[in-house]
């Protein structure tokens, strides 16, 4: 995995969480929810779904926008922070692939490899002008059943400068994970155009 990550030049996996679990997050480690219910771990958890409860769901270098900008159209109002996570954690930990939304789950490197590969009745990569380092659709995901440690979590971005105040205090000193503002992951992929999605809601201004 290590070579793969090396000439795609993936640095980062992605995940998205309301600023309110940074708290339990850089005291704990990034956990599962079923791991954070059996601990009784106070947690904030992003909205109601049936699946994947048992890992941690992430994407490759950039956000599942869709998905996430579904959630805040629903909780406009709560405050959501980016996580980048060191890509070396595909080495250490169990994870699973899923190349497409609803798609079977796919193990091991060639289920990491297929979240590359060209999508059927849609523009090619090149068309698209996809980096390797970007899975096809921004929907794939990477489910991980470990937890992550704290020294994985590299980033954490915040959208605005209120916020940041606010979060920024409660993850410790001691920890040398770089928290700053940027809103580059708060919005679209540059290939958006190309796939047209109906469900992709806009926030409320």
């Amino acid at each position: 995995m290590k070579q793969i990550l090396k000439d795609r030049n993936i640095k980062y996996l992605v995940h998205f969480t309301q600023a309110e679990n940074l708290y339990s997050i850089f005291r704990y480690g990034l956990l599962p929810r079923t791991v954070l219910t059996e601990q009784n771990i106070e947690s904030y958890f992003n909205f109601k779904s049936r699946k994947y409860h048992d890992a941690i769901a992430l994407s490759i270098e950039f956000p599942d926008y869709v998905q996430f900008n579904a959630i805040r159209f629903r909780q406009h109002n709560l405050p959501w922070v980016i996580l980048l996570i060191d890509a070396s954690i595909l080495d250490d930990a169990n994870c699973a692939y899923s190349p497409m939304k609803g798609s079977d789950l796919i193990y091991g490197e060639d289920g990491f490899q297929s979240l590359f590969n060209e999508v059927e009745d849609q523009q090619s990569r090149e068309k698209m002008h996809l980096e390797d380092k970007y899975p096809t659709t921004v929907q794939t995901k990477v489910l991980c059943y470990d937890k992550i440690p704290v020294e994985y979590i590299k980033e954490v971005h915040f959208q605005d400068r209120e916020n940041y105040f606010i979060y920024k205090g409660t993850i410790p000193s001691s920890i040398k994970t770089t928290v700053k503002i940027c809103d580059t992951y708060f919005n679209t992929r540059h290939d958006y155009e190309f796939w047209k999605i109906n469900n992709y809601k806009r926030l409320p201004e």
